[in-house]
């Protein structure tokens, strides 16, 4: 499938080029994704229709609704509606804002709105095409790709590290304060990128009853390996959670001599892993205190309160950054945020209760649809899909992963195949 290809291109090239945050690797990834998705659609546009069962349709229009939200948000409307349905925008910002034409838009700076809703556009269209790959077979050849990618990074970002030399690649210059691992620039978008396949590799190990359940338990762990050694906390914890929960959904199906046999070999490499290097870096990097972790709860603190005095439609998406400064505690001083080190509270800031409502509902509707799946039969390949999400709805609750472009591509992906897997609901499935 043509699908399967792309997805796993686009996915390749926006992590080696630093998990696309720069303009120029983005629009490679934006101009790509719409060319493909225009040629896939005059193609395929005689078979698409809109979906019949409630639940898909729930999925579809909220998604859907998002998109046109994000939209709305920066096109001009009449200064008395606007006043009407947002006017924390002028009690708050009337004396901040410089120029003219700004308080005509919901968005408080509708520029950074109109990037922002190109980027929701291209990871709705990675999502959609992820939803045509429904049958197991497709499922796995998606799957292959993604790990062995993972697998191959995973041994990169070891080697670049235990040969780092202050820059990505061994030739690109970073600044002296970035905590570098792999192509990333921070360790905690490293993790947040690798702890999504993870569960997927644990999936296709447990899936194979063939020699090629050897190369994804090696990919696994490698991967585990990488995600424990870039150190980074969030991606730890919610490693270890999200494992828990694989294990708990594949026990219930799986002989206890195959699964128990499986945890020795996977315990038994983490073992070696740190005797090999010692548990002190771990230990150390938990107990550090920094600013990654005092500051983050007085960030929130600032973003709750701006949120207070735009609760129905937001500040816009993508202008965190230039409302927080308005409600920054002075405990954090005078230090720049970009984001909210919290996915949640920013898509609330950003896009109001109206915005983060449409965006649960499809979330409600996948969810849904997942429960559907585990009543009719059990399945490995669905239990490391729930883990996968689990993994980075865990960490975004620290972290800004879903901000980073391969990340959020990555997070479409497994999305989108979680919601056309959970369609193909048979009985006793256990693939």
């Amino acid at each position: 499938m043509t699908e399967i290809r792309f997805l796993v291109l686009i996915l390749i090239i926006s992590t080696l080029f630093f998990g696309a945050v720069e303009t120029w690797a983005f629009s490679l990834i934006g101009i790509s994704t719409f060319v493909f998705f225009s040629i896939w659609f005059y193609r395929n546009r005689q078979t698409l229709k809109l979906p019949e069962e409630r639940w898909d349709r729930a999925v579809f229009f909220s998604l859907l609704g998002f998109l046109i939200y994000n939209f709305l948000q920066w096109l001009p409307l009449p200064e008395l509606l606007l006043e009407l349905i947002n006017p924390a925008k002028y009690s708050v910002l009337k004396d901040f804002i410089i120029g003219h034409g700004l308080l005509d838009t919901i968005s408080i700076y509708a520029f950074a709105t109109v990037q922002e809703s190109i980027k929701l556009l291209v990871y709705l269209i990675i999502f959609l095409l992820a939803t045509r790959i429904k049958d197991k077979e497709s499922l796995r050849r998606l799957f292959v790709g993604i790990i062995a990618f993972g697998f191959v990074l995973s041994c990169f970002a070891i080697l670049q590290k235990a040969t780092w030399n202050g820059k990505i690649y061994w030739f690109k210059e970073v600044s002296v304060n970035t905590n570098v691992f792999g192509p990333f620039v921070n360790r905690n978008h490293y993790a947040g990128f690798i702890g999504m396949i993870i569960p997927l590799s644990m999936s296709m190990t447990l899936a194979y009853r063939n020699e090629k359940r050897y190369f994804f338990l090696l990919a696994s762990v490698i991967m585990s390996f990488s995600l424990v050694f870039s150190l980074s906390r969030g991606g730890i914890i919610s490693f270890l959670f999200s494992t828990v929960v694989f294990l708990s959904l594949v026990s219930r199906h799986m002989s206890r001599r195959r699964l128990t046999g499986y945890l020795i070999v996977f315990a038994s490499a983490f073992l070696f892993y740190f005797f090999y290097l010692g548990f002190s870096p771990v230990i150390e990097r938990f107990a550090k205190e920094g600013i990654s972790l005092e500051g983050r709860p007085h960030v929130w603190l600032g973003t709750w309160n701006a949120i207070k005095d735009f609760p129905l439609f937001g500040t816009g998406a993508g202008t965190f950054r230039y409302i927080f400064p308005l409600y920054q505690p002075a405990d954090i001083g005078n230090l720049n945020f970009h984001y909210a080190h919290n996915d949640y509270l920013q898509l609330l800031l950003e896009t109001g209760l109206v915005g983060f409502a449409l965006l649960l509902v499809s979330f409600i509707g996948i969810f849904v649809k997942v429960i559907r799946f585990y009543r009719n039969g059990t399945s490995i390949i669905m239990a490391g899909l729930v883990a996968s999400i689990t993994y980075i709805m865990i960490h975004s609750l620290v972290d800004f992963n879903l901000h980073i472009p391969s990340n959020a591509i990555m997070f479409s992906i497994v999305m989108g195949t979680t919601y056309a897997y959970s369609s193909n609901m048979k009985k006793k499935t256990k693939g």
